[in-house]
């Protein structure tokens, strides 16, 4: 009896025993994730930085030179308006001429309403004196008047644009005809140094510009003005320190300047010998007595 029942205990405590081994979840094995060091995440912003510094280099560059071609365009619709002025007015070159001055004006003289232009882009708030040249009838647009890189303002207007940046070599059809001998009014006058070698237009530079002719003095009226501080006029150097001259042949040119072009007054005075050497070249291309 007492083996019936030790039997019977032995067997109930089978049945309640249950073995949960069976039933454990199988263990899963996840492929390792390996993140950026923070050497690694470095390198890459730098990649990123330089490539993204390189993009805008070269779309500066690009936009840049875009500008460059559209100076070049204006000079050359006007060099080919003043040829065609020429042929059309028995070889004599478009006036280019300074009109009277008020006595107490600060801004320069106009240009007589009969030049190529008429006016002065310090002060004019129109284009109105574009319009008066007498090379507007060929080019029938002002906006060859002006460098895109151009962004000066009217004195005392600063939210009105200049409407010119150009102006014509102040011997070819220009003031003093009788007194300047290297003033010349037919094309066929210019035998030394030739139409190949004598600039008609050049981009002047703002602080400069105020009538239609650039004026390059000879050494000696250099010499002598210099003392009272007076020079010609300056040269623009909006691109890449240098600007681009037309010639009487109709050929244009890119000059680079030795020195960047700083205008600190109304006058300015060639002093260094790389400044020296910039006006040399501009006094070989004006024509010689």
């Amino acid at each position: 009896m007492v083996r019936l029942i030790a039997r019977k205990k032995q067997e109930k405590e089978t049945i309640m025993r249950f073995d949960t081994s069976s039933l454990a979840l199988p263990k899963v094995r996840y492929p390792r994730v390996s993140g950026f060091t923070l050497l690694e995440l470095m390198l890459v912003i730098s990649i990123v930085v330089l490539v993204a510094g390189m993009l805008m280099s070269a779309l500066n560059r690009t936009k840049n030179n875009a500008l460059r071609l559209g100076c070049m365009d204006n000079l050359r619709q006007l060099q080919l308006a003043w040829g065609m002025y020429i042929e059309d007015n028995e070889d004599r070159m478009p006036l280019n001429q300074a009109g009277p001055i008020a006595f107490n004006s600060k801004l320069g003289p106009r240009s007589s309403t009969n030049s190529w232009v008429a006016g002065n882009p310090r002060e004019d708030k129109n284009t109105d004196g574009l319009k008066r040249g007498s090379l507007f009838p060929y080019v029938r647009t002002t906006d060859v008047y002006k460098c895109p890189t151009d962004s000066s303002k009217v004195s005392g207007q600063p939210n009105i644009d200049r409407t010119r940046s150009y102006a014509v070599s102040a011997y070819l059809g220009g003031d003093n005809s009788d007194k300047d001998t290297r003033v010349k009014s037919k094309l066929s006058e210019l035998a030394e140094p030739g139409p190949s070698q004598t600039f008609v237009f050049i981009e002047e530079h703002e602080n400069s510009l105020w009538g239609a002719g650039f004026t390059v003095l000879t050494p000696a009226q250099a010499a002598l003005l210099s003392k009272a501080g007076i020079s010609g006029s300056t040269p623009s150097d909006h691109h890449n320190r240098g600007c681009y001259l037309t010639f009487a042949d109709s050929h244009i040119e890119f000059w680079r300047w030795y020195t960047p072009k700083v205008v600190d007054s109304s006058v300015h005075v060639s002093s260094s010998a790389r400044e020296k050497a910039d006006f040399q070249r501009l006094q070989n291309a004006v024509p010689l007595p």
